[in-house]
């Protein structure tokens, strides 16, 4: 409705990949990309590489009640408890959903950006701005984005069981997640 009154070339929207299998009433759910596509909307896919901070970035939304913070509010949120079957739970259904993207976006020209590379640091984020606007064929203003980073960037520091955790995702496939090349202490104390 917003859309239709608006009057801008160009607005967005955000769908996720479980709203469309599981939540909507879409008659063709494996058609609805392509269908966007048809009707001439840009698709931008937006996923993170590091499945344990997608799950973490989740399971600290779920306790402490937000996604996002605009910077002027930020809210100070110390370490988590992470329950490894509800860690594992989140990892499991994020590759299944990544799966079914994947199937979505097959045949549909898209622009992939990943957290990691394009939008974890205001920097990312400036480089990231003109491959959007190249993408869906507008001209680039440079801006700030209101948002900012909420959560600790080092699991050791987000996790209150980090030891746990590590033990648990040691020899998995999810060990290379938890992998932040931290400096020790020796080399920080160095650098100072």
């Amino acid at each position: 409705m917003g859309a239709s009154k608006s009057k801008c070339d160009v607005y967005g929207c955000k769908v996720l990949a479980f709203h469309i299998r599981d939540l909507q009433p879409i008659r063709d759910r494996d058609g609805f990309v392509k269908q966007l596509h048809e009707n001439e909307f840009k698709i931008i896919h937006l996923r993170r590489k590091n499945l344990v901070h997608h799950a973490l970035s989740n399971i600290r939304a779920n306790k402490f009640g937000y996604h996002q913070q605009k910077a002027k509010k930020l809210k100070k949120t110390g370490k988590v408890h992470v329950d490894l079957e509800e860690l594992m739970g989140w990892m499991t259904r994020t590759e299944g959903l990544y799966a079914y993207e994947d199937k979505l976006l097959e045949g549909v020209p898209s622009l992939t950006l990943t957290y990691e590379d394009h939008i974890a640091s205001e920097d990312k984020q400036r480089m990231m701005m003109p491959l959007v606007c190249d993408f869906i064929g507008i001209p680039y203003e440079e801006g700030n984005c209101a948002y900012k980073k909420i959560s600790p960037r080092s699991l050791r520091d987000s996790i209150e069981n980090y030891e746990e955790i590590e033990t648990a995702l040691a020899g998995t496939k999810y060990e290379v997640f938890l992998d932040e090349r931290e400096p020790t202490e020796s080399v920080a104390k160095a650098e100072c």
